[in-house]
């Protein structure tokens, strides 16, 4: 199953075409992970960007599987999941835990990048967007160490 309906929908994706849309939905799939499964592991292979589209999943620190671990930002309905993978980073960074039932669009980040580098006016859209992602953790995140100490 594509995710043609749920890119059309997305803010990551709406200064896209029609076509690019249609490009896009074939290299996408569903994947539905239940509460407790992995969606990815630090260190491995950075292959898709994800979009949450149902349930919650979470960020953690890189730890070793005995080692304490800490999750340290929510993903909801719509954020994205991986982004690195698009940007060019071999490997994910952190681990992405699924707290409730899920579901994501996976897209094949390497076929994503040469369809954005097709059409740059787009694909500025898409990295702003992306920044603007990162930032709002970056700030939540500087939030919750400041809370910590304070």
């Amino acid at each position: 199953m594509n995710g043609s309906t749920e890119l059309k929908g997305h803010e990551l994706f709406r200064s896209l075409s029609m076509e690019g849309i249609h490009k896009i939905s074939q290299i996408s799939e569903v994947k539905k992970f239940k509460k407790g499964d992995i969606i990815f592991q630090p260190n491995q292979e950075a292959g898709n960007l994800y979009i949450l589209l149902e349930g919650l999943v979470a960020l953690r620190f890189p730890a070793k599987e005995e080692a304490f671990s800490v999750s340290f930002i929510r993903i909801e309905k719509d954020d994205l999941i991986g982004a690195g993978a698009l940007l060019g980073s071999p490997k994910y960074s952190t681990q992405a835990y699924c707290v409730k039932d899920s579901k994501v669009l996976a897209v094949n980040a390497k076929k994503l990048r040469q369809i954005l580098e097709e059409d740059k006016g787009a694909s500025f859209e898409v990295i702003l967007e992306i920044a603007h992602a990162y930032f709002k953790r970056y700030i939540s995140l500087m939030n919750k160490i400041q809370n910590i100490f304070s």
